[in-house]
């Protein structure tokens, strides 16, 4: 599964976490619509910055030759630590927006330059907007 992007990309280390859900929804979607089927991997693509980073079954990285490294190889059990991690955060947010509460919960602190400050609740300058 290759899902591009326009602008940055996530790290490898990122996928899996708050940061980076998109491709291992993907990744889960597509083995439970094949029953009984592993997916390969995937990764995400930068069309400007030209970089990769993924996460790929082992046994089936020799495809992906020097690429490699962009990669991080995941065994049965670590793919299953992954997808249950996924699951859970994306369950929570599910149960957060049914509940009425979505509060936004950044990695980082909010970049002063940003102009969405009217429409953000995120935090900057140690109040909330």
């Amino acid at each position: 599964v290759f899902d591009y992007k326009t602008g940055s990309i996530p790290s490898k280390s990122a996928i899996g976490t708050g940061e980076a859900l998109q491709l291992p929804l993907y990744l889960m979607a597509l083995e439970a619509g094949r029953a009984g089927a592993a997916v390969g991997g995937g990764a995400y693509l930068g069309l400007s910055t030209k970089t990769r980073s993924g996460v790929v079954r082992a046994g089936s990285e020799e495809p992906l030759g020097s690429e490699r490294r962009e990669y991080r190889v995941l065994d049965d059990e670590d793919a299953g630590r992954l997808f249950e991690a996924v699951r859970e955060v994306a369950m929570s947010a599910v149960e957060g927006v049914r509940s009425g509460i979505i509060e936004p919960r950044p990695e980082r602190s909010c970049p002063s330059w940003c102009e969405l400050g009217p429409v953000c609740r995120a935090r900057r300058g140690g109040h909330r907007w």
